[in-house]
């Protein structure tokens, strides 16, 4: 078996500290439900979405819509429209709540499957690798593989 990269041990460290992260704010946060629009011209009316409340509170002025997936396969994500386009409300969340940074070279995940639930007990980050694979996988079966170190 070959040595892990010191940069993917670096960047597995940085996963699991901005993961811990997001589950230390997750036991302080209230999570909301708001009601937001389909973006989508085959639906009508409004969706239900799940989002931390001092993030909504922050960004209430905001349009919040359900943007539905490219294919059966994909979840219906919850985007605004912000400053020069359209943006995936839990991409724009995991920033808003651990910095401006934080997405760069990972993906958020959402743990359940349910892409309108932006709970942050329910969002984490993980590499494309791993977001990949558990697209094909089981979610259970995913949740093994994060956080693995070095292997």
């Amino acid at each position: 078996m070959s040595q892990p990269c010191t940069s993917n041990i670096t960047q597995q460290n940085e996963l699991n500290q901005m993961n811990t992260r997001l589950t230390e704010l997750a036991e302080t946060e209230t999570t909301v439900t708001v009601y937001c629009v389909y973006n989508d011209n085959r639906m009508g009316g409004f969706g239900e979405v799940q989002l931390p409340l001092r993030f909504y509170q922050a960004h209430q002025h905001l349009l919040f819509q359900v943007h539905p997936g490219a294919n059966d396969t994909q979840g219906q994500y919850v985007f605004v429209r912000y400053q020069r386009g359209d943006v995936f409300v839990h991409r724009m969340m995991i920033k808003w709540y651990l910095g401006s940074k934080a997405c760069d070279g990972f993906q958020v995940h959402h743990k359940n499957g349910e892409c309108t639930n932006n709970a942050l007990t329910n969002v984490m980050l993980v590499t494309a690798k791993e977001n990949s694979s558990a697209r094909g996988t089981s979610r259970s079966t995913f949740k093994s593989v994060v956080g693995v170190k070095g292997e």
